[in-house]
């Protein structure tokens, strides 16, 4: 039984790049996956993602140990938005398109677009919601996965 005492919930602001740097993180790649190419252009534009409210990333920390920190990812909203930076930036799996305002960048993949957009998408900012998984019984796991859905 998960008593409110014994709950250990965090949230932070983090750039993209700090989130990958920082945490070894878990997820699930659905399979169907549509790139969030509004999402792209925005942050290249450079309107701010945090203050509103684009990317929110909820899961368990698994360890308590401070020189690794591993973050479970919960396939919830947030997911594909995050999934479309990493796949773009880390993977380099889809180029740009749909773009109205940037046009120039439509048919470029991650690596070729200039420098400064690129330090954009890996300092945008996302908010991640995590509980340390360690606090929770089993069985009460799929309780808090609703929760933070």
């Amino acid at each position: 039984m998960l008593i409110p005492k014994d709950i250990d919930f965090n949230s932070q602001q983090i750039s993209y790049a700090e989130l990958t740097a920082k945490f070894d993180l878990r997820f699930e790649i659905p399979d169907e996956f549509t790139p969030d190419f509004h999402l792209l252009e925005r942050i290249m534009i450079g309107i701010d993602t945090w203050n509103r409210g684009e990317i929110n990333l909820y899961g368990f920390e698994e360890t308590r140990n401070k020189d690794e920190y591993v973050l479970d990812i919960l396939n919830v909203q947030g997911i594909n938005k995050f999934l479309t930076l990493f796949r773009f930036i880390e993977l380099e799996e889809f180029k740009i398109q749909d773009f109205v305002i940037l046009t120039e960048f439509n048919g470029l993949s991650f690596s070729e677009i200039d420098r400064i957009f690129q330090r954009r998408l890996r300092e945008c900012s996302l908010n991640i919601y995590y509980m340390y998984k360690g606090l929770i019984d089993q069985k009460d796991i799929p309780y808090v996965e609703k929760l933070l859905s």
